[in-house]
């Protein structure tokens, strides 16, 4: 993939010279540079720091077998340090440009996926399995308990109030701060 990214970026510079017969590390250096400083995902988006250091690396692994210059060590060889410096910087750039991205959240269920839900036949309330499944879906929709929290709920956490209905008491397990809700 990363060769291909770089092939398709010397196209698009103009650069006609087959990248594995480049003699000077010095040039070589200088292409990888620019390909690192101009590279972009599809989506146009900002890879991630994992993303740059793979393909730096794959690069790497590639060069060694297949480059004219012998023997070739990206990340070793003296020539080479002002690449791992743009490296670097442009992971670190990008880490904080995809850390500024706003993270779409779940999307809630709909009213008519919840009506699905609770008209399956495993969410029937004839049976105790099914009424404990009906039960519980409720709990989760209206609490918003999320992850293990469900496995600590239980009867003495609801307290019938005086108009019929509960309130659910949530324990916080960290430092057990408690939060009410009405039902």
């Amino acid at each position: 993939m990363w060769l291909k990214r770089l092939k398709e970026f010397q196209n698009d510079i103009g650069y006609v010279e087959n990248i594995e017969d480049i003699q000077s590390k010095s040039q070589l250096c200088n292409i990888l540079i620019e390909f690192i400083i101009k590279m972009r995902p599809v989506n146009k988006q900002y890879y991630s720091s994992e993303s740059i250091y793979n393909c730096v690396s794959a690069l790497n692994r590639y060069f060694q077998n297949h480059s004219a210059i012998a023997p070739l060590d990206l990340f070793s060889e003296p020539v080479f340090k002002p690449l791992l410096n743009v490296v670097h910087s442009k992971m670190r750039e990008n880490e904080q440009l995809n850390s500024l991205d706003i993270k779409k959240d779940a999307d809630p269920l709909t009213e008519d996926e919840q009506k699905q839900i609770l008209c399956h036949s495993s969410m029937r309330g004839d049976n105790p399995e099914g009424l404990l499944r009906r039960v519980f879906f409720w709990i989760a929709n209206l609490t918003a308990a999320r992850g293990g929290s469900h496995i600590n709920i239980m009867a003495s956490d609801f307290q019938r109030r005086p108009d019929g209905g509960y309130n659910f008491i949530i324990i916080h397990e960290k430092n057990n701060q408690g939060r009410q809700i009405s039902m």
